[in-house]
């Protein structure tokens, strides 16, 4: 029932009352579901609009998207009009790989000493690389290790990752100073970089 452009479907948010509830909403398979801190969203394909509702009289619920495929259609035309790589956006693997030669020149500015290394190579043939970033005369320190894109879909733990890494190699607050007084760090933004590629196709 899912397709790639989701014209016509509807997200709702369910507020349901009781465990039975919870269940009835988890358990029924005309619709996708993704419990939130706010209730349950309902991911409803436009064949099962009017069985959906049926089946939600009894349920508080409201309309959180009237057509999702409209808001998918805005977001693709954005990605297709980006140029390079930007913090505060999504970002190609080809772009997060190139951006990571930029954060070595960042950190000798920095006084701070990153290396990049590739850790192995997909089935694809690209490479899985980290960045390294470790504070010179420290000493031994204990190392924290951190990565994302382990599945693929999952966006917004990249940009995540993206966001502590800059951080940190900037030296951008006096937390990010007393972290790398402590300890050395190595980031792996996109661990899965063949199916990272595949989500970027729709």
């Amino acid at each position: 029932i899912w397709d790639t452009t989701y014209e016509g479907y509807q997200v709702l948010r369910a507020h349901a009352q009781n465990p039975d509830e919870v269940k009835f909403l988890m358990e029924q398979t005309i619709w996708d579901t993704v419990q939130t801190s706010d209730g349950i969203d309902l991911y409803i394909p436009p064949l099962h609009k009017a069985a959906a509702a049926g089946l939600l009289s009894d349920i508080v619920y409201e309309v959180n998207v009237e057509d999702l495929g409209i808001l998918v259609q805005e977001e693709k035309r954005h990605l297709a009009t980006r140029k390079a790589f930007d913090i505060d956006d999504w970002n190609t693997y080809e772009d997060i790989m190139a951006e990571l030669e930029n954060y070595v020149s960042v950190c000798n500015t920095n006084n701070l000493d990153c290396a990049i290394e590739t850790i192995g190579t997909t089935a694809e043939g690209r490479a899985i690389n980290t960045l390294s970033v470790s504070k010179p005369g420290g000493g031994s320190k204990d190392a924290v290790y951190i990565d994302s894109l382990t599945h693929a879909r999952e966006w917004l733990a990249g940009a995540t990752l993206l966001k502590m890494m800059d951080v940190v190699i900037r030296q951008a607050d006096a937390n990010a100073i007393a972290l790398m007084d402590k300890y050395d760090f190595i980031f792996g933004p996109v661990i899965n970089p063949d199916g990272y590629i595949y989500t970027w196709g729709g």
